[in-house]
């Protein structure tokens, strides 16, 4: 894939993760992959509209996926007979294999970070939902956030905590004029009645007036169940005046996910704002991710944003 740099991993396995509906026999079925790659990847700024921007060129980070082809064979069969057995493991997010890689609504998201001046970047707690390889949250704390990278999967969270330690030494050896922020990784499942890893620090925040939070979610609309309860943490997060910006493929609405996600979010919104039961329309933004590290040479995505900052126009 386009310039690709390989990395053979040593002394380090990954944590095979155990979820309820998973049997142990099929969490057994698939070692821990052998190998990993680290891609360099150089995030470059994505304007959007009229908003504020900076004048950085670029920044350039790490990431890590598996480089293990036996794991990817056995992974996707296993996630295959589980689809065709019916027997309750279908979509079990924490053994789905494809949150390992990256996807182009997160590289936009990034750019669109990067793409922001440093004041409306730098000391925000950034919180990504679902956060796959990190790249978002490793871009975020490059920027001086404060990242929280949540994602079901412990595996997931190990590539993003590789991936920002990769990224933290290049920074410390390039001396960038921008100080590096912070990057924590947690368990955290979209689908259970836990509330928002940022109430918390949403309370401290706002006691100390610093800048609203920014709650980030790409690509997590790819079945309608998850994409349900997706719209529902969504509407949570703005009700606490996060702002929220969610980024998905518009290759397809994949098993109904996105129209799933538009409904709820629509209702919620509508229960909120004590609005009647009047259809509400949700806005994306379209964008396209270019990318030859990845061999993407254009993929469409859209962005939806909640609770914007002001001066903050989106849209084209």
């Amino acid at each position: 894939r386009g310039r690709r740099q390989q990395q053979q991993d040593e002394g380090e396995s990954a944590t095979a993760s155990t979820s309820t509906g998973t049997t142990s026999a099929s969490v057994a079925a698939v070692p821990p992959p052998k190998s990993y790659r680290r891609t360099s990847l150089r995030i470059r700024p994505l304007h959007i509209g009229k908003s504020p921007t900076s004048s950085r060129s670029h920044i350039d980070i790490a990431t890590y996926d598996i480089d293990d082809a036996d794991w990817w064979e056995a992974k996707t069969l296993l996630q295959e007979a589980e689809e065709e057995s019916g027997d309750g493991t279908t979509n079990n997010a924490s053994e789905n294999p494809f949150g390992t890689r990256a996807w182009p609504p997160s590289l936009v998201v990034a750019q669109l970070l990067v793409g922001l001046p440093l004041s409306e970047v730098a000391g925000r707690t950034i919180v990504e939902l679902g956060c796959g390889t990190g790249l978002v949250s490793i871009t975020a704390a490059s920027l001086g956030a404060h990242a929280v990278a949540t994602d079901i999967s412990p595996l997931v969270l190990q590539l993003t905590r590789r991936g920002w330690e990769n990224t933290r030494t290049r920074l410390q050896k390039a001396g960038t004029e921008v100080e590096a922020g912070t990057l924590s990784t947690s368990i955290f499942d979209v689908t259970s009645s836990d509330p928002l890893p940022i109430d918390r620090q949403m309370e401290e925040q706002q006691q100390q007036q610093q800048q609203q939070p920014i709650v980030i979610a790409t690509s997590v609309l790819y079945e309608a169940d998850l994409a349900g309860s997706m719209a529902n943490r969504v509407a949570e997060a703005a009700a606490l005046g996060a702002w929220v910006i969610v980024g998905d493929c518009d290759s397809g609405q994949r098993e109904g996910g996105r129209q799933r996600f538009e409904m709820e979010l629509a209702r919620r919104l509508n229960m909120r704002e004590g609005g009647g039961d009047e259809e509400r329309q949700i806005r994306w933004d379209p964008a396209v991710a270019k990318c030859p590290e990845l061999g993407w040479k254009e993929k469409h995505v859209r962005l939806l944003h909640l609770n914007s900052p002001d001066g903050f126009q989106h849209g084209p």
